[in-house]
């Protein structure tokens, strides 16, 4: 992975300089991140979708996460992060189609290293067949919908796993439906009060 500059905040995101991302992550600077959750509606049910994270990825390999995510390089505005949807998902999105839903304040200690992130983060309502989006294989293996309401019970311990569907890339670069539980420990830990508030948000919509 190349060692970018990102623009480095204080806690209130007044931008204060500029620093290596292998050292924002090293000395925890607060740094910001475009996040997007892809909505799916499916008759009279809600699904949002999940990108399963590259095993070799430097932070929370092999985990569930957001639709589409990514780091904001140095001087890039927060309308440049759309980039990351058409990078990681291959469909064409514009900034103005994109819902404003969170600006979340994440702190996360991963041991080695600690993640400061303004989290800003927006929703895309789309029924594009998951078929149909492209990956990029080096940052994501995997694409999955999971029903809202079900996400909620997750959350609130009401059920122990959630039903996922769709597809799972393997080595050789051949895909395969995957129709699996999925269990707490295997999102990235992102928080429960995160979640929460993204959960809530995508209900209105």
């Amino acid at each position: 992975m190349v060692d970018e500059y990102l623009d480095v905040f204080d806690e209130n995101e007044k931008l204060i300089g500029k620093a290596l991302r292998s050292n924002v992550h090293k000395n925890g600077y607060w740094h910001r991140t475009f996040q997007c959750f892809v909505i799916k509606k499916e008759n009279d049910k809600k699904f949002l979708l999940f990108q399963k994270r590259h095993p070799l990825k430097d932070t929370s390999p092999n985990l569930y996460d957001t639709s589409s995510a990514g780091h904001l390089v140095s001087g890039e505005s927060l309308e440049d992060g759309v980039r990351e949807i058409k990078e990681e998902l291959g469909i064409d999105v514009k900034f103005s189609e994109l819902i404003p839903a969170v600006i979340y304040k994440e702190e996360y200690d991963g041991k080695t290293y600690m993640d400061r992130e303004h989290c800003h983060i927006y929703f895309y309502m789309s029924n594009e067949k998951l078929e149909n989006y492209i990956l990029q294989l080096d940052e994501v293996v995997g694409l999955v919908q999971i029903e809202l309401k079900e996400l909620i019970k997750l959350l609130n311990d009401e059920v122990e796993s959630v039903q996922a569907d769709g597809f799972q890339v393997d080595s050789t670069g051949s895909r395969r439906k995957i129709h699996k539980k999925i269990f707490k420990n295997q999102f990235v830990p992102h928080g429960e009060e995160y979640y929460r508030r993204v959960f809530e948000e995508a209900e209105k919509y």
